[in-house]
């Protein structure tokens, strides 16, 4: 008993499944083919005498299952089921025929009566069938309900014994004489006995069109019931539900067909060659494909009936694109209008001369279609219709169904009623030329050869004007390649052309019936187009095109929990080693971004690699927890309630909020597949991390590098807190307010005093921050620059003496108002000589300070003169503290002065803002205090704009500020540092430098942070009457430590101040807990201590550019002199298609879901059929091309993360792209692949690889080693753009091509061998992509054929082919090929180009060779050699190759029709070690192929028309002996 293959539902009387009775052959054909998989044979039969009047039969033998159609309109009458094993059939959720029932003879299984009446009841009156003669001891008793019946083989001898009435019939069934069903039967009637007579004839109930039958008629327009040709290019279209509608050509406009009709089922182009035919150009083309749209634009229709055609999902999206595109073309192009139900093709274009009426016809009634004004001549209208009568069955998908006609306008002498697309043709043709004989000569008929399936078969076509047609009689002699005029007797079609009309009509027996008779024999080949195919290996298989949204979640779950779980538990003796990259945590504060993705798909891709070399990975993932931005956002509900949070409850609100970021970060790691230990990740908040942390700080306390101190830090008032120099970023046009300000000198240096001109004299320094001009406590110059003293005269008559470097004057004077003169006093005196010399600060009475060297101080800015203000400025603290003068920064934490600034006048600055109104106050005050004294100390201030450090979290600009602080001594660890950088390995190598100037530029860093969410410093504070001073050693943070340890972290904030539990026993006095904590970076940066000591260093730290103050190794120099890490790889930005950083502020920033759905790439077009009548069209959601998580993870893989990574919408076309070849290319692989037995024995010898198989291996070898070595290299990028070139050049554009005829049409051991090279090429493709694409490949693996499974290609160790040790002798023959093969395709592209062939297929290639080309090199056979002309043909696409010499091409002219012919030359490279490097020269010649085609395999090898080629007859007795073996058995 077979296998049931399908499951549908039964309606009787109306439907099994789809499958609906009154629906049109071509929906059904439509349907069926769109499913191979489902329905993978499909014979159709019909009567060749009588095409109309008898039924047209398909038969689904692997379903069991039989279609009658009528012939007149091709509509379902009949549905049979003729084997119920194959199809699992299901009346109200009961099956009516279960594989458990077997029959009581030796009858095919099916129902028995018992289980037909439990299911449907009594039945209506039957009807018995004796057996055709006395020897048969069986007739056929048909079971009827309403709607459906079943026929019982029934003994013969019981029926006559026991009466015909229906309760007998009952008892029978019953019984032992019946045996159970053989077939059952849908019809639309009330019983059969009474339908059967009528099923043709009588209206059926149901639409035409499947979709109207079960979607509701308001989804399509009203159906067609016949067309009337009125003549004068009039068309009348009489509709089943509607109005009838006119046609007019030249008239009727695109808008009015979209109006009526409905848009068209496709647009393809006027190229089309078929249709060309009624033109001069063009006639002589022959195409290789049956596709119905013919010739090149065939792919626009989004169908294709050739059997060689790689089936995808793409062809709904590519019509849909194509409708598209081309509708937009309709103002420039001409265009067919197709509409498949209706069965008519319409031609758009300009205006024509319309037809004459015929002799014969009667006026035309005014109140038909009354002709309006003809539109301009630049609108498109139709100007020609195209009605199809095809023969069932000749036409491959039957596309097209049989329109039904009438010509009203051609009454004769003898006959007046209508001439109709029921008539034979002979008689429509004896009344036209009886119509015509006085005003037209007919022609005789153009004899064209039409492929089977190539054209509708028979057709009337109405053209423009009334001479038209007589362009066809040009084409005589010259049609389709087929000789002279004389050759008329030849082609199977026939062309008769009238005034306004032409006719295309098959000849008798021109499409050739199925052996055996008109009807179906089941088991034998149908020779009708597409009859082979149940002999061919045609790939198919169940891998979608595009990934299932439903079916990802199991896959997610294989690559990463089960494959993590395996690759941990694998014993060491199964792996090659340990391989550790250790994670660099990420923020955990808010919704995953494109960066996310780029870093952790990078390190995913890592440990996938280094899986599939044997190691055993270990990757843990981790999360930073603490730090401003989370406490921001749990301090936001302080702002939302007013009321101000204790740092308990921030630090509550905080830890929340990471844990919930936390969750759903993982969620979307795993989503991306990530692979890793998320059942135990790290998080820098937990108890055992911060005591990791903290006892790494106790380390760096033992060996003096932490320590407290008093002196200018960054200061982020916007965060309220010290910054770290790697905190803060910097806005290139930040505007300042700065200032030329006067000191008066007080006391000259002594070399000074002797000179009366230095009396009154004024400093001038010029600042950009003002509002630090109140802490000024000395002004530095540079003893090495020489300064001058000028006097400038004010309009006003104001005369004041200046102090300014040399250099700097003109600058100066530039930015003075009312400036008269300017005289030097004093020329060129050393900064040297000035030093010592006291000034007074206007702005703090009876202040007297002094003048100091700086080496800062230059002459390219300013005025050679710097005031310092060592608690607000770095460099001014350095120069300050080594001569004793301590910082004052009277500045508060906010940035606003505090009570110490000015006390004596404390209402003019306190509680200003020193970044705004306190810089006016400022210079206000210098204004005020001038003229007091009538003096100028504030010269000029102006706007400047220059970079300036912020706030990277808050985008706040910063200020210095003199803090007491925790910092850590980095430069008593720099050395060590840098030693251990240089035993790292950086990729890009660009990154060693740029860490290696990090670590030499850092002296200090600020460790604390005035904020509660992080990890406290351990420090406890002495508190004296008046201050409290910092206490902390190793002894105390141990201590502190194990009370954490007991109590966790947060109890450093809620115990209460007096809690003793905190103070070591040893320490005398009153102490209370710090409050700082560290700075978020000491968190990341102590992470490493989470590996093992067997797992240090580690072998990997992958991390962005802007990380290097996490991966600077001198933090684990504390411990060890040893780098956390072996290699070091540091990714770039992600940047938008323009090239601009991505931020919010900007909108360009791009979600990782919206790459995953699609969602920035323009969205699919649908069939606007499909919203013709849908009210909420504007309300419909868009339709993306979705590739899942491949295309987030191949985008990564594929990008040069050495440098800031672009992504943008066209970056996206390209991955998706790529990544939907590559789901073709193993759909195809798959298919190719179904069939075979890695571990099954042909019989006979074993045949040898052909050479397309060596070169395709030897392709397969470069490939994979030079990916693999990308890989290693961590050049992930390089090893997919490798894999692209691969799939495009070596496998679709040459291997495939070279075996697809091999594949689907030869014999099994030229198939195997075809196959193993297959097998190869897939198993390396899944190593390959399974660090990539883990998700795409276990898919894959899941529609394996169980005999190719065996290891797990994401758990089987990759070791790549290697192409070392390669044959010389191949490559000597791929040298010489190459050149020919290019020379071949520009050849044969021109023969295409001009007409001569369709297909490569069509011709034969001669390569010519010069005489001196050797038959062996170096003992090596040489290619170009009789030996070889298989396999050339076979890598060329062609039907045959010939060898020749130069001196004997001539004699090749015996071998017949070289009537045209194309040549190119290419070079043959020259013989290596033969001591000769000059090349020679060939030639490729393409010619006409010279043998027939054959019908199975295409190629022109066949020995006579209409046969099989030798190769092919072999095939279809090996799939015959197959079949009838399997059968058998």
């Amino acid at each position: 008993m077979s296998a049931i293959t399908t499951s549908m539902n039964v309606s009787p009387g109306r439907c099994i499944g789809f499958i609906t009775l009154g629906v049109s052959l071509h929906d059904i054909l439509t349907r069926l083919k769109a499913h191979p998989q489902i329905y993978p044979s499909i014979d159709l039969s019909y009567s060749s005498t009588e095409p109309i009047s008898m039924p047209v039969i398909v038969t689904l033998p692997q379903n069991g299952l039989r279609l009658r159609f009528d012939g007149p309109d091709q509509r379902l009458r009949l549905i049979e089921v003729i084997d119920f094993t194959r199809t699992k059939l299901v009346y109200r959720e009961d099956e009516i025929f279960k594989a458990a029932e077997p029959g009581a003879f030796d009858a095919p299984y099916g129902p028995n009566f018992r289980h037909i009446y439990k299911l449907f009841g009594p039945p209506q009156p039957g009807e018995y069938v004796p057996p055709p003669d006395d020897a048969e001891l069986k007739g056929t008793y048909v079971l009827s309900y309403p709607g459906i019946a079943f026929s019982f083989p029934l003994l013969n001898s019981a029926w006559s014994q026991g009466g015909t009435d229906s309760a007998k019939a009952t008892a029978l069934l019953m019984s032992s004489a019946a045996s159970p069903a053989v077939s059952m039967a849908l019809f639309s009637g009330h019983s059969w006995p009474d339908s059967r007579g009528a099923l043709f004839t009588a209206e059926p109930p149901n639409p035409r069109s499947l979709a109207l039958s079960q979607k509701g008629k308001e989804v399509r327009p009203a159906e067609i019931e016949i067309a009337r040709i009125h003549g004068e290019g009039r068309v009348e279209l009489v509709r089943k539900l509607a109005d009838s509608f006119w046609i007019t050509l030249s008239e009727t406009t695109p808008q009015d067909l979209i109006t009526e009709l409905g848009p068209p089922d496709a647009i393809y182009k006027k190229v089309d060659w078929r249709l060309d035919i009624h033109k001069e150009e063009a006639v002589g083309v022959r195409s290789n494909s049956v596709s119905p749209a013919r010739g090149e634009d065939s792919s626009e229709t989004g169908y294709s009936s050739s059997s060689h055609t790689e089936e995808t999902d793409e062809s709904d999206v590519d019509n849909e694109r194509i409708v598209s595109e081309n509708q937009k073309e309709l103002e420039s192009a001409e265009v067919f209008y197709n509409y498949f139900s209706h069965g008519f093709d319409i031609l758009i274009s300009k205006p024509t001369s319309t037809s004459p009426p015929s002799p014969t016809a009667p006026k035309r009634n005014k109140q038909e279609a009354p002709r309006t004004a003809a539109p301009p001549a630049n609108h498109l209208t139709a100007t020609k219709v195209i009605f199809h009568g095809n023969i069932p069955g000749s036409y491959t998908f039957n596309r097209h169904r049989r329109s039904r006609w009438t010509l009203e306008h051609v009454p004769s002498q003898h006959y007046t009623e209508a001439l109709t697309s029921e008539m034979k043709f002979k008689d429509v043709r004896g009344r036209l030329e009886e119509v015509f004989k006085d005003s037209y000569a007919p022609e005789d008929p153009v004899n064209v050869f039409r492929e089977v399936g190539d054209s509708p078969s028979s057709s009337i076509e109405l053209v423009g004007g009334p001479m038209e047609g007589m362009n066809v009689g040009s084409m005589e002699g010259t049609v389709a390649g087929l000789g002279n005029a004389t050759d008329k007797v030849m082609g199977n079609t026939q062309i008769f052309p009238f005034p306004g009309m032409l006719f295309e009509v098959l000849k008798n027996d021109a499409c050739r019936r199925r052996r055996g008779g008109d009807l179906p024999i089941l088991g034998r080949p149908s020779t009708l187009a597409k009859s082979w195919s149940g002999t061919l290996h045609l790939p198919r298989s169940a891998f979608p095109a595009r990934p299932q949204r439903q079916q990802q979640a199991p896959l997610l779950r294989a690559v990463t929990n089960d494959l993590y779980k395996y690759n941990i538990s694998r014993p060491e003796c199964e792996t090659t080693g340990t391989f550790v990259l250790h994670d660099g945590p990420p923020y955990a504060n808010g919704p995953l971004h494109i960066g996310h993705a780029l870093n952790k798909i990078l390190k995913d891709v890592v440990n996938r690699f280094w899986l599939s070399q044997g190691k055993k990975v270990k990757y843990v993932p981790g999360w930073d927890c603490h730090g401003l931005p989370i406490e921001i956002k749990a301090l936001q509900s302080q702002s939302e309630s007013g009321e101000q949070m204790e740092p308990v409850a921030v630090r509550r609100s905080a830890r929340k909020l990471a844990e919930m970021t936390v969750e759903k970060q993982m969620e979307g790691f795993r989503n991306w597949a990530v692979m890793g230990d998320w059942e135990s990740p790290y998080k820098t908040m937990d108890r055992d991390f911060v005591l990791r942390q903290l006892e790494v700080f106790k380390a760096m306390l033992e060996k003096g590098l932490i320590y407290r101190q008093y002196k200018p830090v960054y200061w982020s008032p916007s965060s309220g807190t010290a910054l770290a120099e790697a905190e803060l970023e910097y806005e290139d046009d930040h505007r300042s307010t700065a200032a030329f300000v006067a000191f008066p000198l007080m006391e000259r240096a002594p070399a000074l005093r002797r000179t009366p001109l230095w009396s009154n004299v004024y400093a001038v320094i010029w600042t950009t921050t003002p509002w630090t001009l109140p802490a000024n406590m000395a002004i530095a110059l540079n003893s090495g620059l020489f300064y001058q003293v000028i006097e400038v005269t004010h309009s006003s008559g104001r005369v004041q003496k200046l102090l300014v470097e040399e250099s700097r004057v003109k600058h100066l004077i530039e930015h003075l108002d009312d400036v008269q003169t300017v005289t030097v006093l004093i020329y060129s005196i050393s900064g040297q000589i000035i030093l010592g010399t006291k000034y007074h600060n206007p702005l703090v009475p009876g202040s007297i300070q002094e003048i100091v060297h700086a080496d800062f101080v230059t002459s390219s800015s300013g005025t050679g003169l710097v005031h310092l203000a060592p608690g607000h400025g770095m460099e001014d603290y350095d120069v300050c503290s080594k001569i004793g003068i301590s910082a004052y920064a009277p500045v508060d934490g906010n940035g606003k002065f505090d009570g110490s600034a000015l006390p004596y006048n404390l209402a003019s600055l306190s509680a200003k803002t020193v970044q705004g109104e306190g810089v006016i106050a400022v210079l206000n005050l210098l204004n005020d205090f001038g003229k007091l004294s009538q003096e100028n100390f504030l010269l000029a201030f102006h706007e400047f704009r220059h970079k300036y450090p912020i706030d990277w979290r808050t985008k706040q600009p910063v200020i210095i500020r003199a803090t007491e602080q925790w910092f850590a001594d980095v430069d008593g660890i720099k050395e060590s540092a840098l030693k251990a950088i240089e035993e790292v390995k950086f990729i890009p190598p660009t990154g060693r430098a740029r860490l290696e100037s990090f670590t030499k530029s850092r002296a200090q860093w600020c460790i604390s942070r005035q904020r509660s969410w992080g990890v406290p410093i351990p420090a406890l504070y002495r508190i004296y009457e008046d201050r409290q001073e910092a206490v902390m050693d190793s002894e105390i943070v141990s201590h502190i430590m194990n009370v954490m340890r007991e109590r966790g972290t947060d109890a450093w904030w809620t115990d209460a101040e007096s809690d003793s539990a905190w103070i070591p026993d040893f320490l005398v006095g009153k102490y209370a807990r710090g409050k700082d904590t560290m700075d978020v970076w000491f968190d990341s940066g102590t992470t490493w201590t989470l590996l093992d000591k067997s797992d240090l260093p580690a072998d990997v730290y992958l991390e962005g550019t802007d990380q290097h103050h996490q991966q600077e190794p001198g933090r684990p120099t504390t411990i060890s002199a040893q780098a956390p890490f072996k290699t070091l790889i540091t990714h770039g930005f992600t940047l938008d298609q323009d090239g601009r950083k991505m931020s919010k502020s900007l909108g360009n920033t791009i979600s990782p879901d919206e790459i995953i759905n699609g969602s920035l790439l323009p969205p699919l077009q649908l069939k606007k059929n499909k919203n013709k009548a849908r009210p909420d069209k504007g309300l419909e959601t868009p339709s993306y091309d979705a590739m899942g998580i491949d295309a987030l993870r191949l985008w990564v893989a594929s990008s040069d993360y050495t440098r800031d990574v672009v992504i943008g919408t066209q970056v996206l076309q390209s991955v998706n792209s790529s990544l939907r070849k590559l789901r073709i290319t193993f759909k195809w692989l798959l298919g190719a692949l179904a069939d075979y037995d890695p571990d099954a024995c042909l019989p006979g010898p074993p045949l040898d690889d052909t050479l397309a198989d060596q070169i395709a291996f030897r392709h397969l070898q470069d490939a994979s080693h030079s990916i693999h070595q990308s890989y290693q290299n961590y050049e992930f990028f390089k090893a997919m753009q490798r894999l692209d070139n691969y799939i495009n050049n070596d496998l679709s554009a040459f291997y495939f091509e070279a075996i697809k005829d091999r594949i689907y049409a030869g014999i099994s051991a030229d198939r195997r061998i075809a196959q193993e090279t297959l097998h190869a090429i897939f198993r390396e493709l899944l190593f390959i992509l399974g660090p990539v694409t883990p998700t795409m490949v276990e898919e894959i693996w899941s529609h394996i054929p169980p005999k190719l499974k065996s290891s797990h290609p994401l758990q089987t160790r990759w070791i790549p082919l290697s192409p070392n040790g390669a044959s010389k002798e191949l490559s000597r023959k791929m040298a010489e090929l190459a050149p020919a093969r290019e020379a071949f395709l520009v050849v044969a592209e021109q023969a295409r180009r001009s007409g001569k062939i369709g297909s490569a297929l069509e011709c034969d290639v001669e390569i010519v060779l010069p005489a001196s080309y050797p038959q062996e090199i170096h003992e090596h056979p040489a290619l170009f050699t009789s030996d070889n002309m298989a396999d050339l043909a076979a890598i060329f696409v062609v039907s045959d190759v010939r060898i020749c010499e130069e001196k004997s091409e001539e004699q090749l002219l015996h071998l017949g029709q070289k009537e045209w012919s194309f040549e190119a030359p290419f070079t043959i490279p020259p013989e290596a070690g033969s001591g000769s490097e000059r090349a020679k020269q060939g030639k490729i010649v393409v010619r006409k192929a010279m043998r027939f085609k054959c019908d199975r395999c295409w190629r022109y090898v066949a020995e006579q028309e209409e046969q099989l080629c030798e190769r092919c007859e072999e095939a279809v007795w090996e799939v015959q002996s197959s079949d009838a073996s399997r059968h058998g058995s």
